[in-house]
């Protein structure tokens, strides 16, 4: 018989939540995004690539989504959000920029954005 690990479950479960909101900002849907901030979750967290849901709303053109999340920027890691770094040294601008997305890129440039130093393209596509 093998014994329940608690913490490969918890660990589970944050990896799913990190991969289902990731999912859904890159889907544009704001209203899975909102019911997920009111259950507790930070939509803020990135995956292991460290992309995060601003990184995927950015890079698909989801304005909506991108005006949801700067809405619920947690109280002193505004400037650490708008400009996480990804892997690759991109952040959420750099998305916008490189897929041609201004209204996005401005909006973000407007919360303090700053763009990376990536020197690849990365595909949103994943």
């Amino acid at each position: 018989r093998t014994k329940w690990d608690p913490t490969m479950k918890a660990a589970t479960s944050k990896q799913e939540e990190i991969d289902e909101c990731l999912f859904a900002a890159s889907q544009g849907d704001v209203q899975m995004l909102t019911l997920m901030h009111s259950s507790g979750t930070d939509l803020h967290q990135g995956d292991y690539d460290q992309r995060t849901a601003l990184h995927l709303a950015a890079a698909e053109g989801h304005l909506a989504v991108v005006k949801m999340l700067l809405s619920k920027l947690p109280a002193g890691r505004e400037g650490e959000v708008v400009s996480a770094y990804d892997r690759w040294h991109g952040t959420p601008l750099d998305d916008a920029n490189d897929n041609g997305w201004d209204e996005i890129a401005s909006l973000l440039k407007k919360r303090g954005a700053k763009g990376g130093t990536r020197t690849v393209n990365v595909s949103s596509e994943g």
